[in-house]
């Protein structure tokens, strides 16, 4: 016959505080992580388009109501020759965790299928972090070519910013 190990109140209690002691430890590191992770978003604000170029810009801003959520606003055309620059700002916001992003391209005037390509990539990238993208004011040229590539039905396109964020909110409480 097994003797059960016979534990006394102090050993209990030594088990609880230890507990205890790891749910605090658990807190701690998470508002570690936090913090740093918003030092990084807010280090990625502040320099996201370094100006280098002058036929596509960025605007950056974040979706308070979103966790790890920004608007990216795409300014210019995106071409062949800007695709790789195009490619760095989405690896930036990779990089700081801004998984969940509405691209606004009210002012992107025309995008060829090197930035389309990459876009699509981006989503990709971004939904394999648990995160999404939705985008709104395509104009006809950039619509065209998503279209003329067949991958506009990847895109989540929306009619406005608002919508872009409740698209957003709902893929939080989906996913």
């Amino acid at each position: 016959k097994q003797e059960k190990p016979h534990h006394d109140a102090e050993d209990v209690m030594i088990v609880r505080l230890s507990g205890i002691r790891s749910r605090e430890m658990n807190k701690v590191e998470t508002i570690r992580r936090q913090n740093k992770l918003n030092n990084t978003v807010q280090e990625t604000l502040s320099h996201f388009d370094d100006g280098t170029n002058s036929t596509i810009k960025f605007d950056l801003t974040r979706i308070e109501e979103i966790p790890q959520g920004v608007c990216l606003k795409l300014i210019g055309y995106g071409d062949v020759y800007n695709t790789q620059y195009l490619a760095r700002h989405f690896q930036k916001l990779l990089e700081s965790c801004l998984i969940r992003v509405v691209l606004d391209m009210r002012e992107c005037t025309y995008m060829g299928s090197y930035p389309v390509g990459k876009t699509i990539w981006f989503l990709t990238e971004l939904k394999n972090r648990g995160g999404d993208l939705t985008v709104f004011g395509m104009v006809k040229t950039v619509r065209e070519v998503f279209d003329l590539l067949g991958v506009i039905g990847f895109t989540n396109e929306v009619e406005n910013y608002q919508e872009g964020v409740d698209f957003l909110k709902a893929s939080l409480i989906e996913g």
